[in-house]
C-alpha cells in the first residue's frame, strides 16, 4: 500500500514540477505554458506574439529581403555565365574555337575575371586572330592568371606571335624607304635582304604578298612556304597557299591544306571558305553552298565569308538571297574599307541589271 501512494506521490510531484514549480518570467503567474524554453504564462505568450518589432530588426530585415530578391534576379546571369563557361572549356577541348570564343566571350561579359579574360585569348590565337590575340595580352599585362598551365599556354602564344610579326631596325627602316616605290623596286630590296636575313617572316610574307600582286602565284607560294617551314602551323601562310594551289587548280593539295587548317582549330572559316571556293571550281556549286553556310553560321560578319557567299549564291542563281544579304552587310560594323567593297559590289550588280 505504501508502495502505490509512493507512486501517487511522484506523479504528483512530476506534474507540479511541469506546471505550478515554473513562474511567468513576465507576470510571475504561476500558470505557464509547456513545450516553449521561455516560461510565460498564456497571456503574456499572446501580448508578446503582438508587440511591433523594433524599427532596427525591421531595416536589418528588409535588407536581408533586398538581397534575397536580388539573388533569385540575378541567378538566370549568374547561371547564364556559368552555362557559357562550360560550353566554352568543352568546345575548346574539341577544337571548336569559334564556338568557345562566343561562349567565353559570354561569361566574361557576367565576371569579368582574368582567367576567363585568358581563354578569349587562346580562342582568338587559334582562330588565326593574332593581332587581337596580341593587344589582349597587352590588356593582360600585371594580371594573376591562376591556372599555370593556361599560364605556359599564354606564355607560349605571346612568344609566338612576337617571332611572327619581329621587326628589326634595319627592316622597318627599309620599309620606310620603299614604301613609295613601285613594286618591283620593293621586291627588288627586300630580296637582297631575306638573302641575307632568311628567316625574317615579316620579309617573306610581304614579298609573297608583292608576288600575288603581280600574278606571281610560284613565287608567292616559294615565299608562303618558307614562312611555313619556320611556323607549321601558322594559319594566314596555310590559307594563303590554299588559295593559291586552288586558283593553280592543285586542288589536292589544296585541300590536304584545309585539313591541317581543321587539326588546328576544327571550325576553321579559312578552310570552309577555300573548300568552297574548289567546289564552285569543279562546278560542284551546291556542295560549295553547304560549305560556305557552314562558316557562314559559323561567324556571320567575317568578310571572307560574306565574299564566298555572294559568290557562291550568285553561281547558284540565288539573286534574292544575294541581294537580301548585301543589303544587311550595309548595316554591319565592319571596317569603311571592307564595307566599301561590298557597296562597289552591289553598285556593279545593279549596273550590270
Amino acid at each position: 500500500m505504501s508502495e502505490i501512494n509512493s507512486d501517487q506521490d511522484q506523479k504528483y510531484n512530476d506534474y507540479y514540477e511541469q506546471t505550478t514549480n515554473y513562474t511567468c518570467e513576465n507576470c510571475g503567474s504561476s500558470v505557464t505554458e509547456d513545450g516553449y524554453k521561455t516560461k510565460l504564462c498564456p497571456s503574456c505568450r499572446y501580448k508578446l506574439s503582438k508587440r511591433p518589432l523594433p524599427k532596427s530588426i525591421k531595416i536589418f530585415l528588409g535588407i536581408i529581403m533586398v538581397l534575397i530578391v536580388y539573388s533569385f534576379m540575378r541567378l538566370p546571369n549568374s547561371m547564364k555565365g556559368v552555362l557559357a563557361y562550360e560550353k566554352g572549356k568543352k568546345a575548346e577541348s574539341q577544337k571548336k574555337y569559334v564556338t568557345a570564343l562566343k561562349q567565353y566571350q559570354i561569361a566574361d561579359k557576367e565576371y569579368d575575371l582574368t582567367d576567363i579574360k585568358a581563354k578569349i585569348i587562346v580562342a582568338e590565337f587559334y582562330n588565326g586572330n593574332y593581332i587581337t590575340a596580341n593587344d589582349l595580352l597587352c590588356d593582360l599585362e600585371g594580371e594573376i592568371i591562376e591556372d599555370k598551365s593556361l599560364y605556359d599556354q599564354l606564355l607560349n602564344i605571346s612568344t609566338y606571335i612576337n617571332e611572327i610579326y619581329y621587326y628589326t631596325d634595319d627592316l622597318y627602316n627599309l620599309m620606310n624607304e620603299i614604301s613609295s616605290q613601285s613594286n618591283d623596286i620593293k621586291i627588288e630590296r627586300l630580296t637582297e635582304y631575306i638573302n641575307t636575313n632568311p628567316f625574317n617572316i615579316e620579309t617573306a610574307i610581304t614579298l609573297a604578298g608583292l608576288y600575288y600582286t603581280e600574278d606571281n602565284l610560284e613565287q608567292s607560294k616559294k615565299y608562303m612556304q618558307m614562312v611555313l617551314d619556320q611556323y607549321p602551323d601558322y594559319q594566314y601562310a596555310l590559307e594563303a597557299l590554299a588559295s593559291y594551289e586552288t586558283e593553280l587548280e592543285n586542288y589536292d593539295t589544296a585541300a590536304k591544306i584545309c585539313d591541317q587548317l581543321f587539326n588546328i582549330n576544327s571550325e576553321s572559316l579559312g578552310a570552309y571558305v577555300t573548300y568552297a571556293d574548289i567546289e564552285l571550281r569543279k562546278s560542284n556549286d551546291k556542295k560549295a553552298l553547304e560549305y560556305v553556310e557552314k562558316a557562314y553560321n559559323l561567324d556571320p560578319v567575317n568578310s571572307s565569308v560574306l565574299n564566298m557567299m555572294i559568290i557562291t549564291y550568285q553561281v547558284n542563281k540565288m539573286y534574292e538571297e544575294r541581294d537580301d544579304l548585301l543589303e544587311e552587310i550595309e548595316k554591319m560594323d565592319l571596317p569603311p574599307e571592307e564595307l566599301k567593297y561590298f557597296k562597289d559590289i552591289k553598285k556593279n550588280l545593279q549596273k550590270e541589271g
